[in-house]
């Protein structure tokens, strides 16, 4: 819900400007979005710092990547392999027919719909 529909006060409870307003959450959601996805990308990628156990860590990552992908559907995996060679957003977008921004979002969907699966 918006910061400004929770406040209590008369004054700040008015919208002045819709459009204004409605740009600037759906900017705030594709931030958060953005911090995610990024998050977890970081996490994925990550190298091991510990060289004797190198090819344990390789190993436990790559399974943990597999049952991601698993728990996903083909456009979530298939936007995953082109962003990890190299595609951008707006590339992967265009594949799909829609905006790089709409591709991201729908990534970031995707992968908050295998989180929960996974946490059962």
């Amino acid at each position: 819900m918006s910061r400004v529909l929770n406040q209590r006060r008369q004054d700040a409870a008015k919208i002045r400007n819709l459009h204004a307003y409605l740009f600037r959450a759906f900017i705030r959601r594709v931030n958060r979005l953005k911090r995610k996805e990024s998050l977890l990308l970081q996490r994925l990628s990550r190298e091991p710092r510990e060289s004797g156990s190198n090819s344990l860590k390789k190993l436990e990552l790559e399974i943990l990547v597999n049952e991601i992908l698993a728990r996903g559907d083909a456009v979530m995996r298939d936007m995953f392999y082109r962003r990890t060679q190299g595609f951008s957003w707006k590339e992967i977008g265009k594949a799909y027919g829609v905006s790089g921004h709409a591709a991201e979002a729908r990534f970031s969907q995707a992968l908050i719909r295998v989180k929960k699966r996974l946490q059962r």
